[in-house]
């Protein structure tokens, strides 16, 4: 009877060896082993010990770091033939268990065959001074700081100019609208969203909006989406000049509101929202 196997082994330098004589990569193949090297790229491959083109097996491995590992379905090949798994690159030295698993899929009727594929582990370790690409360490940035928002006046008319952010010196207050003002510790991009508060009436377990046939239901606070204004902020106290114009062609309308501002930096980092009320007089 003969056995129809994959198996998994090493080439590269063995476990022990001098730093100096262990620039080869590591490729692993057949039983278990143990390589070392200063290249960080490792190849896995199967090693047909005998004749498996009537096999089918379906093969997946882990790398032994916080990557993703690997698994495919191929087919057997002729007796000494090696076939590619997969290829990883590590990034920092250290050792690492990489264990692959196996099944058989299908084989072809043979009485003098049986198809195996044994689970087999292997231990590389990754030798300091890499003489491969450096490994890319990322840092991930704070998200900002939004904090100190204020407004000028609580109540006030709406006027005609744009929303805009001052600049970093003084400027007196307009005598229409109302000043937002708030903090940053780096530049972040800012979106202010407005939010009319208006009267409403509960029904089916929410709050809709006000009309003849439901005018004898619970009241309730009806938020109503009014508009949103973006804007790049700097480190440091900014100041927002508002009148009520979202843009030259709206504006919004009397009433009560919530303005809830964000702030995001460059990495796609979110500051806690912040939110104060006014209202817009007719």
């Amino acid at each position: 009877m003969l056995a129809t196997a994959l198996l998994l082994g090493v080439q590269g330098a063995a476990a022990g060896a001098p730093a100096g004589a262990a620039s080869t990569p590591c490729v692993f193949f057949g039983e278990a082993h143990a390589c070392q090297s200063a290249d960080p790229q490792v190849t896995l491959e199967v090693l047909n010990q005998h004749e498996t083109s009537q096999c089918a097996f379906h093969e997946s491995w882990s790398w032994g770091d916080a990557s993703a590992g690997g698994e495919m379905t191929l087919r057997g090949s002729i007796e000494g033939s090696t076939q590619l798994l997969g290829s990883h690159t590590y990034a920092a030295p250290g050792t690492y268990k990489i264990v692959v698993t196996g099944y058989v899929v299908s084989e072809e009727p043979n009485p003098e065959l049986i198809c195996e594929a044994p689970p087999v582990e292997y231990s590389f370790t990754l030798l300091p001074g890499s003489g491969g690409p450096a490994p890319i360490v990322r840092e991930s940035s704070p998200a900002p700081v939004l904090s100190a928002l204020a407004e000028s006046h609580r109540k006030w008319r709406a006027g005609t100019a744009l929303a805009h952010l001052a600049g970093s010196g003084s400027h007196p207050a307009p005598p229409v609208g109302t000043v937002f003002s708030f903090a940053l510790n780096e530049t972040a991009s800012v979106r202010m969203s407005f939010v009319r508060e208006a009267a409403g009436r509960r029904v089916g377990g929410r709050c809709s909006a006000a009309t003849r046939t439901n005018r004898r239901r619970p009241r309730c606070r009806l938020a109503v989406a009014a508009g949103t204004l973006s804007f790049t902020a700097h480190p440091g106290r900014n100041t927002a000049y508002f009148q009520g114009r979202i843009s030259v062609s709206r504006a919004l309308s009397p009433g009560d509101y919530e303005l809830t501002i964000t702030a995001a930096n460059a990495a796609g980092q979110r500051a806690p929202a912040r939110s104060l009320h006014f209202m817009l007089l007719g």
